[in-house]
């Protein structure tokens, strides 16, 4: 995930830094640096779940919408635990892709 996916996301939900930061749980100095950082910086791992999981809460209030360019890149790039909890549960690889999967069977 990258800083400049983390600020489209902040723009997108017409957030400020500081309401962003609360959503994600960090404070607002954290997103401020970040703003000053390479576009292309990549985000500390230690951020990515709870930046997914700002999506979802910010979808749910109407911020976002789930179908947003932006929202789909950061989802897909960070799937829950939930989701990797389902898969186990299901006896799936916690690799397991639908659409891969899909088109490898319709060959």
């Amino acid at each position: 995930m990258l800083i400049s996916q983390v600020l489209a996301l902040l723009d997108e939900a017409n957030l400020s830094p500081e309401e962003l930061a609360s959503t994600i749980g960090v404070s607002g100095m954290t997103i401020r640096r970040w703003i000053k950082k390479p576009k292309r910086s990549a985000v500390p791992p230690v951020y990515i779940p709870a930046i997914r999981d700002a999506c979802y809460t910010l979808i749910s209030s109407g911020r976002l919408r789930a179908d947003s360019t932006v929202v789909r890149v950061l989802l897909l790039q960070a799937p829950s635990g939930e989701y990797r909890a389902a898969l186990q549960n299901l006896g799936l690889r916690g690799d397991f892709d639908v659409q891969t999967e899909m088109s490898q069977d319709d060959m």
